[in-house]
């Protein structure tokens, strides 16, 4: 029914995307319990992801919880990327408290508006169409951090960085 080669290019691009997107979300799902429970030494387990990713990490100082590794770890490199995708360079931390385990990527971009950050944790969510119409990914990122940390009886919030721009936090039981 598209009137034009251009439009029935614009429909097959628009499918191809509403593929993958679906596909990167079932793939996620499937998953999502899967991988054993373990003893997770975290401060060594977030050097580990900083030094890897090259970025600066500041540690309280050594902890412990029970977790999915392999899980966690895509979490925080979700952050890392959404971080780096949007606002260049994040910054990675460790805190704890009598009963949380805090890992927190700052960054110093332009930051989420406080309105928008609910929206933007939904699968499939982008803020800005004009903004991000040319960055790749499907919208998956945030959502599947939350989920993960939602997996492990945590949350993710996102907040106002110290470093100006978003803090993403997930936040673990001890």
């Amino acid at each position: 029914m598209a009137e034009t080669k251009e439009d029935i290019a614009d429909a097959q691009r628009d499918l191809d995307e509403m593929e993958a997107m679906l596909s990167a979300y079932l793939d996620f799902a499937h998953g999502a319990g899967q991988g054993a429970q373990e003893d997770i030494d975290v401060s060594a387990f977030i050097s580990g992801i900083a030094a890897d990713e090259s970025i600066e990490a500041t540690i309280s100082g050594p902890v412990a919880t029970e977790g999915r590794p392999q899980q966690l770890r895509r979490a925080v490199l979700n952050l890392i990327y959404n971080a780096r995708k949007y606002a260049g360079d994040p910054a990675l931390s460790l805190e704890t408290t009598e009963s949380h385990v805090l890992i927190h990527v700052d960054d110093s971009g332009p930051g989420i508006p406080e309105h928008k950050r609910e929206e933007v944790l939904r699968p499939f969510a982008r803020l800005d169409d004009a903004r991000t119409q040319n960055v790749e990914g499907v919208g998956l990122g945030l959502a599947v951090a939350r989920d993960i940390a939602q997996v492990h009886g945590g949350r993710l919030k996102l907040s106002d960085s110290p470093a100006g721009g978003l803090r993403a936090t997930i936040q673990l039981p001890r």
